[in-house]
């Protein structure tokens, strides 16, 4: 170890606690603000509910009126931006980063970042992959596996997940 490593080492190490601090603690007002410490940007009245573990936090953008429910995972290591108004289920796991397996070895990785829409209701159990964009007021239903872009104002579901319908949306067309 050189000793230009020591405030890197550091660094990282306060990181992993706070992570590790914001995810297991109690208290709705003063989880929420370790959050906003670790995260890119934080909205307003952002609800983060206790065991939600964000792998960096530092490629992560919440925006207003933000529900996450317990147990989600948020790997952001490609980025994730979540629109206002979203609602995140338990256990949900949005995952930025894929393996090449076209090539030989582990170190294949590829960054795709995931942007949710405003509006946006997430079901328990979904899993959504790296690079994909979930439009405006879509649903996802519990335990789906989203592989692909959603359509704004859409309701999918499945594994992988499928379009089922449209929802009304209380516009006039």
């Amino acid at each position: 170890m050189r000793l230009t490593d020591i405030p890197t080492r550091t660094y990282r190490s306060y990181y992993r606690a706070l992570r590790a601090l914001a995810c297991m603690w109690p208290f709705e007002n003063s989880r929420s603000l370790i959050y906003k410490s670790l995260v890119k940007k934080m909205g307003h009245n952002v609800v983060i509910m206790p065991f939600v573990y964000c792998i960096y936090g530092t490629n992560l953008v919440i925006g207003d009126d933000v529900f996450i429910n317990t147990g989600v995972i948020l790997e952001d290591a490609g980025g994730i931006c979540i629109g206002d108004g979203t609602h995140i289920g338990c256990k949900a796991i949005l995952m930025t980063t894929d393996h090449r397996y076209e090539n030989d070895g582990l170190k294949c990785i590829e960054l795709k970042p995931i942007t949710i829409g405003k509006n946006v209701w997430i079901g328990a159990n979904t899993s959504i992959l790296p690079g994909v964009t979930v439009g405006e007021g879509a649903v996802i239903g519990a335990g789906a596996v989203v592989t692909s872009d959603v359509e704004p104002y859409s309701v999918v579901g499945g594994v992988p997940a499928k379009k089922i319908k449209m929802r009304k949306t209380g516009r006039s067309s």
